[in-house]
């Protein structure tokens, strides 16, 4: 498979993966993470990756699974990356939650979604409920 063209020409991208749906989970140089959707042909933003932390940002309003009451993280990106151990989640812009990425790994339920359903997608989420993650507030 070829790397979509927006991912293929964007000098700014240091590594790019594709899943079998030819969606790329990105590294930009800046330190960036985002995730190209294939079927969407658009970004979407992950994070950004800095002294071996992801930091991350959440809006209780547009993020949250109310069902579950959880927050969602790419299964992958926390499955594959070496390049953090820790995840710095800002919550709303006010609460600050520092925690192991070991925690969301192994206390996370993963959920599928749209074309995921295989577990080969980048499309796939691991979500930790706001209960433990309301544990490692600083």
């Amino acid at each position: 498979m070829n790397l979509p063209s927006r991912v293929k020409h964007d000098p700014t991208i240091h590594i790019a993966v594709m899943d079998n749906n030819s969606n790329c989970l990105l590294y930009f140089q800046d330190g960036k993470v985002g995730l190209w959707l294939e079927t969407e042909q658009r970004d979407r933003h992950l994070g950004i990756i800095k002294e071996k932390t992801l930091f991350v940002k959440r809006d209780s309003e547009r993020h949250l699974h109310r069902k579950s009451n959880s927050y969602g993280f790419n299964y992958n990106l926390l499955k594959m990356s070496k390049s953090f151990d820790k995840i710095v989640l800002t919550e709303d812009n006010e609460n600050m939650y520092v925690m192991p990425k070991d925690i969301i790994l192994n206390m996370g339920k993963v959920m599928y979604f749209k074309n995921s359903e295989d577990g080969n997608s980048f499309e796939v989420q691991i979500f930790l409920n706001r209960d433990i993650i309301k544990t490692y507030k600083k």
